[in-house]
């Protein structure tokens, strides 16, 4: 959610459901909590025709660039996942293959958004920490 507020300034909740595969009460009780700590603005937006949309603040970004940096793929079912085939044919998945494998499952909107967010994160942690 904090992601998806960062890459897409007023948001709206039936669009982080959307997006999240998640229940539009799952992700209005999500983001509910996120404010509730500070992490998110929920206000009502005339121009999304009165529906409920969320901000990130600048807590959420800070929380959000704290998890980017903490991120450790050894923990992740994805890449725990994608070692069965390394295993098997010698090399992990091309990203493009991951890609093409996580379309067939989700909606475009989701690659999209997964897109925006690696390159928020080149952006912001490789270039930051001089690796890029």
């Amino acid at each position: 959610i904090l992601c998806m507020a960062h890459n897409s300034p007023y948001i709206s909740i039936m669009e982080i459901a959307e997006l999240g595969s998640m229940h539009v009460t799952t992700a209005f009780n999500f983001s509910k909590k996120l404010r509730q700590k500070g992490y998110l603005q929920i206000t009502k937006k005339t121009f999304k025709k009165r529906t409920t949309c969320i901000e990130l603040t600048k807590k959420g970004e800070d929380l959000l660039l704290k998890v980017i940096q903490n991120y450790d793929p050894n923990k992740n079912a994805v890449f725990l996942g994608a070692l069965s085939i390394k295993d098997l044919y010698g090399k992990l998945p091309d990203f493009t293959e991951l890609v093409t494998l996580i379309r067939n499952i989700y909606d475009e909107d989701l690659i999209t958004l997964i897109d925006r967010c690696s390159t928020m994160i080149e952006e912001n942690l490789i270039e930051e920490d001089g690796i890029g």
